[in-house]
């Protein structure tokens, strides 16, 4: 089975439990996800299914959005309501000191991976270290907030509503953030509602019995990105590895591609023949190629 399979992830289960179910229900061999979520946490989870995996890296990049709450007043070893309750405190703060802080968290930051995350070092997953009493501090990574809504404070409880680039930790944005109000903060819930391209609607129950029916074809999963149609020779020489020249694109407006974006490509016969990134240089290069067959 290929293809991409948008589910509801349920509370009290890891991504990981998720993508093993579905490969021992249907005997796929070959299966991943797009971007962990935490166990406490429910929403939009992608999972690639077969041939699909070769292009789950390209589902991974776009922005996600999520809906959350945090406590204030409670630290945790995990930064969130499931890990052990390290500090508590009354929050001394008004609404107006948190919506201050929170705006603060707009834009590019640096984030260090929490001490229980599933990020791996050495082959081994963050938490597996911290459980066996080892603790490794990563570099810290750039990521960026695009916006941070505030919708309803019910002290302790905020609520808000978080628009991120991939890789963004919620869980250490509210460490963060009580940390500045003085009072500390865990995260209390959080849902999923965009992941890339697959939003809120497009996620299945994952009980849903006929879960098979809901499989996305390769070029549903891929809809986002622009198609260019070559010819049979450039076709050829893209399964070659050959970057593309600029006279494959004779027919169609490059003005607007922007540094970054993705592209595929795609043969006369209707063949996913590649994907591509457009480059600052007005290149398009080939970033995974296809074989023969993938009727797209």
């Amino acid at each position: 089975m290929d293809g991409v399979l948008v589910i509801d992830k349920p509370a009290g289960v890891t991504s990981y439990q998720c993508v093993a179910r579905l490969k021992k229900i249907w005997g796929v061999k070959k299966a991943g996800h797009t971007g962990t979520l935490d166990p406490m946490a429910t929403g939009v989870l992608p999972i690639c299914l077969g041939e699909a995996t070769k292009i789950a890296r390209y589902l991974t990049e776009g922005e996600k959005v999520y809906r959350a709450s945090m406590v204030l007043g409670i630290e945790t070893d995990t930064l969130d309501l499931e890990g052990q309750v390290i500090a508590r405190r009354t929050p001394a703060v008004t609404e107006g000191e948190v919506r201050e802080v929170m705006k603060r968290f707009i834009g590019k930051l640096e984030q260090k991976p929490p001490y229980f995350s599933a990020v791996k070092y050495l082959g081994k997953p963050l938490h597996r270290w911290t459980r066996q009493g080892v603790k490794v501090d990563l570099p810290a990574r750039v990521v960026e907030v695009k916006s941070l809504e505030v919708e309803k404070i019910e002290m302790p409880y905020v609520h808000f509503h978080l628009t991120c680039s991939a890789g963004t930790y919620v869980r250490v944005l509210c460490a963060d953030m009580g940390k500045i109000l003085g009072c500390g903060a865990s995260l209390a819930a959080l849902r999923r509602l965009k992941s890339g391209p697959f939003v809120e609607a497009d996620a299945v129950p994952f009980e849903e019995e006929k879960l098979k029916e809901k499989v996305l074809s390769l070029k549903d999963a891929l809809a986002h990105i622009p198609s260019v149609l070559v010819t049979e020779e450039w076709g050829e020489k893209i399964r070659k590895g050959i970057q593309p020249g600029r006279e494959i694109f004779e027919g169609y407006d490059i003005s607007s591609l922007v540094e970054g974006v993705m592209l595929k490509f795609v043969s006369p016969k209707g063949e996913l023949l590649a994907l591509a990134r457009w480059e600052k240089n007005g290149q398009a290069r080939l970033k995974r190629v296809f074989q023969k067959g993938n009727i797209f």
